[in-house]
């Protein structure tokens, strides 16, 4: 198998101001698949993440309606009725004022917290979009409810949504390793790897380093030095490419 031949694929919900660890895995694979068709989760990062204060982390969250218990997350509304844009941008602006590089990224999140966004997956993937061009990151991204003929549940989800996208490497977080079965995705020919992201420390506001902010925090503080900290310590898609090709071709 040659280098081009092997597709590396994420899937994932969409998050709301996503931490490093989650854009650097987007840094790793050929196509990331926004998983918008399963249950949206309370009190989890698809809806909120933290930004760092004078008093400690706090969390910023998009108020959301629900018609139902098992919504899917391409189905989940912005509560607009609570003024957030507001006071999300509020409370990042009095936080990272005092920043050295928060007036060269200010302006795209005043605008975006100016709009008015019914849907919640609408504004993660266009808050991450503007991240990735910030950074320099390119990735193709899929919405899981734009693909057809998969399965809905566990290892099959998984297994078909490689398929459906042709991918012949499935990037987990490192929490896969409680619920994936192994055997299953080798026996289907999908390759698997985990993302064991080394969060990097890098200078910030209000005293000593914090790790897994949202990655405004990178941004508002190391500016155009944030992709080359963002990758420090950790493994680069080449070099994913070459393990999982050099795996293919040993058990071939």
């Amino acid at each position: 198998m040659h280098q081009s031949e092997n597709k590396i694929a994420v899937i994932s919900q969409p998050r709301y101001l996503p931490a490093c660890n989650y854009i650097h895995r987007m840094t790793l694979c050929d196509i990331f698949i926004y998983l918008d068709t399963v249950q949206y989760t309370p009190r989890d990062f698809e809806n909120r993440n933290k930004i760092k204060t004078p008093h400690g982390p706090i969390y910023l969250t998009v108020p959301v309606k629900r018609d139902y218990r098992e919504q899917p997350l391409k189905e989940i509304k912005i509560d607009n009725s609570q003024n957030w844009g507001k006071k999300h941008w509020g409370a990042i602006r009095a936080n990272y004022a005092g920043a050295p590089c928060f007036s060269q990224f200010a302006d795209f999140f005043f605008s975006s917290y100016q709009k008015t966004w019914h849907y919640l997956i609408d504004l993660n993937e266009a808050i991450v979009n503007h991240l990735l061009q910030e950074l320099k990151i390119q990735c193709q991204f899929v919405r899981a409810s734009e693909l057809t003929g998969y399965k809905n549940k566990g290892q099959d989800l998984l297994i078909s949504l490689c398929r459906n996208v042709n991918a012949t490497t499935y990037l987990s977080g490192p929490l896969g390793r409680n619920y994936i079965d192994e055997e299953k995705l080798k026996e289907a020919g999908i390759q698997l790897y985990y993302h064991d992201y080394q969060h990097p420390n890098y200078p910030q506001l209000w005293g000593g380093f914090i790790p897994y902010m949202g990655i405004v925090d990178l941004l508002f503080n190391c500016g155009p030095k944030s992709q080359g900290i963002l990758m420090s310590g950790n493994v680069s898609k080449n070099y994913l490419h070459a393990k999982t090709t050099d795996a293919t071709r040993l058990a071939s």
